[in-house]
């Protein structure tokens, strides 16, 4: 790398006036001007290509700066020797707000002046806000075109894993389907949500007159309840239905929806 500097004292009318530096450049446009032939950060090995450096004489700790040639700047937080090794960088860790794209914080730790858009999930741990949500349908629970039909006894319609992001918070579990029961007479069912062999709640749909065939869709589903976890071991979420009393056929089959929300706690 060239380094070229041009660096003057003067004195006028009693204040200092200093020239520009420039590294790597001979024309330098600011008080400092560093040029160089940069890629994107590299994350493996250890050779250099960044255009500014800022190390620790105690670790192997380092602050890269670097341009990449697809017109992005970086700065990557790494070790000396071992590049797939990253370490976190903060920003502002003694206080004090973080803006982009905007001058104003409000006073808040981390103010947007645009849309945010994340490929991951955006949760606070404070009490009661949400951690984690996740909608699942008919497709991502194995509910093809032809339904599930229950005909004799008791079966499990629905089943899916949820590893929790926290070992203290409360699980809101809600599912909704719409349903048939074939026939005209007497019918007693009942339908359970359960996480493992626990069942969290139950509910019971019975019939004592001439009022059946389609549309019965009112008293088994929607049905939620709330799992205390204390793990972030995967748990299972499971929906079942027990025909207690009927030689009618249960039919559950579109617009079927398992929300699964997590609560700090």
């Amino acid at each position: 790398m060239k380094f070229f500097f041009t660096f003057i004292s003067l004195t006028l009318f009693g204040l200092p006036v200093f020239s520009q530096t420039g590294i790597g450049t001979n024309s330098p446009s600011s008080t400092l001007h560093v040029l160089g032939d940069t890629t994107s950060p590299v994350k493996t090995g250890n050779s250099r290509n960044a255009l500014l450096r800022v190390g620790n004489s105690l670790d192997n700790a380092i602050l890269d700066f670097g341009v990449s040639k697809d017109n992005y700047t970086w700065i990557q937080s790494r070790d000396l020797s071992t590049y797939t090794l990253n370490y976190p960088l903060a920003l502002n860790p003694n206080g004090g707000g973080v803006g982009i794209n905007t001058s104003s914080t409000s006073n808040n730790a981390l103010t947007v002046g645009g849309t945010i858009q994340s490929t991951g999930t955006i949760r606070s741990t404070s009490a009661g806000q949400i951690l984690n949500t996740v909608i699942l349908n008919e497709t991502d629970l194995s509910i093809n075109s032809n339904g599930v039909s229950i005909s004799n006894g008791k079966a499990t319609v629905v089943s899916a894993n949820y590893t929790p992001v926290s070992n203290s918070s409360k699980i809101l579990i809600q599912f909704h389907a719409k349903y048939d029961i074939s026939g005209s007479a007497s019918d007693n069912y009942k339908s359970y949500l359960k996480v493992g062999s626990t069942v969290l709640q139950t509910q019971e749909w019975i019939s004592n007159s001439n009022t059946g065939g389609g549309g019965r869709s009112s008293s088994l589903f929607p049905i939620r309840a709330v799992y205390t976890n204390s793990s972030t071991g995967s748990i299972t979420i499971s929906i079942e239905v027990d025909r207690v009393s009927s030689d009618d056929t249960f039919k559950m089959y579109n617009d079927a929806v398992l929300t699964i929300t997590e609560i700090a706690r």
